[in-house]
This record gives structure tokens, sequence and C-alpha cells, in this order.
């Protein structure tokens, strides 16, 4: 896992929390996401240690709570430390896989000091084959003695931010594209962050069901990146999955899972079904 030392200066998140104090969000919020974001980064593996761990885990959120940005703030710690690819999967519609990137576009911006992101999604397209801007995909050395995920390189290496829907040939172009990289995969640290389990179809789970095809398709994607992590996003903990190497369903065997604290002043089903109190006046 993260060793505590390697989380001691981080510029994306700084520029993250800049942005929110800015925008009036309450520092009381903040400092719980920032409290929820080092808990879930220390939970992956180390993107420097020698030998590639996938991890995986689930956290726990609630509806209409601002979990988008929570998967924000946890991206922005996992650059920081140096996973150099991230892809974040939304739901299967593209309204809302557009809704997510232009949230990413305009809370994610290359900082002065940080490093570049290499955006290879945008506002109108999801993620096509890269054909001759495969470039794009490379993760090029600056020491080329070392290995990509050495210290010296990850610090001068940009970040490539994939926002893509859960679907089966959009994940396939992915998957090929990567086939095609130069540099070693299991020296690249990837994250995958799931925003849509929720909108996984009833009965199926469209992430990792059984072997349905887009199973086996992230199944695939998890395999190719043997130093990916993934984080699947939920609300809905029963119905939460993860995916195994052939894209089987393993519902509830995470590495971890974390739960977002209740929002202030959150409205939910507790207080939906709460019982209205009863009077003592028999009169």
């Amino acid at each position: 896992m993260v060793p505590p030392e390697t989380l001691a200066h981080l510029s994306c998140w700084d520029s993250y929390r800049k942005l929110l104090l800015d925008r009036g969000r309450p520092p009381r919020r903040i400092a719980q996401l920032d409290e929820l974001a080092t808990a879930v980064v220390r939970q992956l593996s180390d993107p420097q240690a020698d030998r590639a761990v996938h991890r995986r885990g689930i956290v726990l959120g609630y509806p209409q709570a601002g979990i988008t940005s929570d998967a924000i703030g946890i991206i922005a710690k996992a650059i920081d430390i140096g996973y150099r690819l991230i892809i974040v999967l939304s739901g299967p519609l593209e309204m809302l896989r557009r809704q997510l990137q232009v949230r990413l576009d305009e809370d994610l911006p290359a900082m002065p000091g940080i490093g570049a992101i290499i955006r290879l999604t945008d506002e109108e397209w999801d993620y096509g084959r890269l054909a001759g801007r495969l470039d794009g995909l490379q993760f090029e050395r600056a020491v080329p003695e070392a290995p990509f995920n050495e210290g010296r390189n990850l610090a001068r290496a940009p970040t490539r931010v994939v926002v893509m829907k859960k679907n089966l040939f959009v994940m396939r172009r992915l998957v090929s594209d990567l086939r095609t990289v130069r540099t070693p995969l299991e020296e690249v640290p990837a994250l995958v962050i799931d925003t849509g389990t929720d909108e996984d179809s009833v009965g199926t789970s469209v992430a990792f069901a059984g072997h349905n095809a887009l199973g086996t398709a992230l199944g695939n994607l998890m395999e190719i990146l043997p130093r990916a992590q993934y984080i699947g996003l939920t609300t809905r903990p029963l119905s939460s999955t993860v995916p195994n190497q052939d894209g089987t369903a393993a519902p509830f065997r995470a590495d971890f899972v974390t739960s977002i604290p209740r929002p202030d002043g959150y409205f939910g089903l507790r207080e939906v079904h709460q019982p209205a109190p009863r009077s003592n006046d028999l009169g």
C-alpha cells in the first residue's frame, strides 16, 4: 500500500482544494473529502513498488450527495502520488459520460508545477481508436535506464485521463490501443475509477456480471494493466461487485471498503421513514 510519506506534498489536491474553497464549499466538507481521499489512496498499491499488484476497493456514498466531488478528490491525490493513467467510467449513457467529462475538465485542470494532463476524451467525444495519434498513449521515460514507474520518470511524466461510458465497444477500443503501447504496461500505474455502478442493469450488474461480454472487457482491461487499481463508487452496497481477472462477478471480494461520511443536513431514507413523535395525550 502507499506509504504515508508519499502523501506529504500533494500539488494537484491542493489546487482542487483551493478551487472548492473559492466556490464557497464549507471547510468542514472539504476536510471530510480530504480525509476520505487520503484513506482511499493509502489503500492503493504504491505506484513505485517493485512488484505490480492489483487492488480493488469500494467507496460507499449517499445518493445526490456530491459523490462526483469525492471521485475527483481521489483522482487528484492518485495523480499526486504517481498514477499516470486515469480511466474514469461513467454509466452507460452518453449524457452521463458528458456530464462527468465536463466536471473533470473544470475541476481538474493541468496547473503550473503539477505537470501536463493529456485528455484522450472530451465533452463531445467518448474514447475512439487513436489510430495515427497513438502517441497519446505512449508513456515515455525521461530516464531511459529506469522503469517508467520509478520516481524520476513519474515526476516528469504527464497523466493521461480517459472518461468513457461503460460500453463494450468503447472498452474494446481502449484495450486494443493499449496493446500497442511501447512502454511495458506492467510499469504503468493506472487507476480505474467506476462512477457508474448505480446505473448497472438490475439483475445483470453490467460492470462485471457472470461471463457477459462487458464484464469480460473490463476484466481484460484490468488484466492488460498489471499495475491497475479499481475503485467502484456506489450508493447501493448490495449490488457492488469488483472484477475478477476473467471478468466474472466478485461481490464483496474487495480488498478494502471505505464509507463516505453522512453529509451534514442530509435528507434521505432515514428521515423519510422516521416515525412521527407520538403524543401521550389520550384526551
